[in-house]
């Protein structure tokens, strides 16, 4: 009970002192405002806050929906990464046409996705976005992200499972990560006052923004992460070539309208340790290339 009363304690405050900072200064920064002259195309700044160590790098496998999973790690071996975070319901394989990556898949299909993985010098380090009906669904998924040692879930939970997720992380020791997609999402997980209000009382629960449908939104994603400070377990990192626009397409990081030094400046000076996970939704069959520009922009900056 202490752990989880210090979280919310901490969140609330950070909360109120993110929208004082951050809606007061001298470039006004609303989150649910139009900010295109503040997060514009193309941002020059450069990141003022570097971490002491490298940033852990991470590419959803989503993607490369388009391919099995094996045959997505081995386009990804030239990018220069070291882990994934996987997506429910990608084939794994060839050599095992039906089988899709989800729960209840054997033990030796497991071992099989492992041995692909550390072969290829990479670990999964999370699975999502992932859904769940029932708290046996819950645990089903918990202990299946465990098996393939993952220690993050991705989801768009309704709020009444979290106590199921809690219980549930804490038997597994993992964390459920709270994904959100752009403002035509049955949820508000876009909304940081959103997040951290409920999230509050549960300490295996966080926040898992997404820079890139922040911005297709019209919402400031600096403001977003900064209102998020001390509950973010894993972030999707990704610009878009357009500011607002719910169709904008993906381009490689820095190039877009996506405030990415800035995002990456705010991250920094919270000290955030979890993983940068890449998602390139385009190009579909040809996006390595972006991909690994995408890589080396955060190695570099």
């Amino acid at each position: 009970m202490r752990i989880v009363s210090m979280k919310k304690i901490y969140i609330m405050l950070g909360s109120c002192i993110a929208l004082l900072t951050a809606c007061n200064s001298s470039q006004e920064c609303k989150c649910f405002k139009n900010t295109a002259g503040y997060e514009a195309k193309i941002n020059t700044s450069k990141t003022t806050n570097k971490p002491t160590t490298p940033r852990k790098i991470a590419v959803q496998m989503w993607s490369l929906h388009d391919v099995t999973l094996e045959e997505a790690i081995e386009k990804l071996k030239p990018v220069g990464i070291n882990a994934i975070e996987c997506y429910p319901g990608q084939k794994i394989s060839k050599k095992y046409p039906d089988v899709k990556l989800i729960p209840g898949m054997t033990n030796e299909q497991i071992d099989f996705v492992k041995k692909l993985v550390a072969d290829a010098g990479m670990k999964i380090v999370s699975f999502g976005v992932a859904s769940a009906k029932n708290e046996k669904e819950i645990e089903q998924l918990c202990a299946f992200a465990k098996q393939l040692g993952a220690d993050k879930v991705i989801t768009e939970a309704r709020v009444i499972t979290f106590p199921a997720w809690q219980k549930y992380c804490e038997k597994y020791d993992m964390y459920m990560c709270l994904h959100h997609h752009a403002l035509d999402a049955p949820n508000q997980y876009y909304d940081a006052y959103v997040v951290n209000k409920y999230t509050a009382p549960y300490s295996r629960i966080l926040g898992n923004p997404d820079v890139g449908h922040l911005v297709r939104s019209n919402i400031n994603a600096v403001c977003t992460i900064r209102m998020l400070k001390g509950n973010i377990g894993s972030i999707h990192i990704k610009d878009e070539d357009a500011y607002g626009n719910h169709y904008s397409k993906a381009c490689v990081l820095g190039q877009g309208y996506v405030d990415i030094p800035n995002v990456l400046n705010e991250l920094d000076k919270q000290g955030y340790n979890g993983y940068f996970v890449i998602e390139y939704e385009d190009d579909w069959g040809k996006n390595i290339p972006h991909i690994k520009a995408c890589v080396d922009y955060l190695k570099n900056n």
